[in-house]
């Protein structure tokens, strides 16, 4: 049987700051057991598959992410945003108990 190469999917082009930021994200995850290995795994490939691109002299960073890695991302950073003062999700209950 022939060796097939899956790409990853998911392609995010963001700014040089940006990526920066994501790579601190993930250093700062590492202090969190439970999310510690996941931010190891997602940093080092970020680094070692990331490209850097320019475009009209400004740099940005080509980022390729397979779904469960893009799932991982987002929960790990979800953690870092400021705890909301509504209840949204009795918004979507009730919208549910109204079907």
């Amino acid at each position: 049987m022939p060796f097939i190469s899956k790409s990853p999917s998911i392609k995010l082009i963001i700014s040089k700051d940006l990526y920066n930021n994501l790579i601190n994200s993930l250093e700062l995850a590492l202090n969190i057991e439970i999310l510690s290995r996941k931010a190891d795994n997602l940093k080092s490939k970020m680094l070692a598959f990331s490209m850097p691109k320019y475009v009209n002299d400004k740099e940005y960073v080509d980022i390729r992410l397979f779904p469960s890695e893009a799932g991982e991302l987002i929960n790990i950073l979800l953690i870092y945003l400021p705890k909301s003062s509504s209840d949204s999700f009795s918004l979507i209950v009730d919208r549910e108990n109204k079907k």
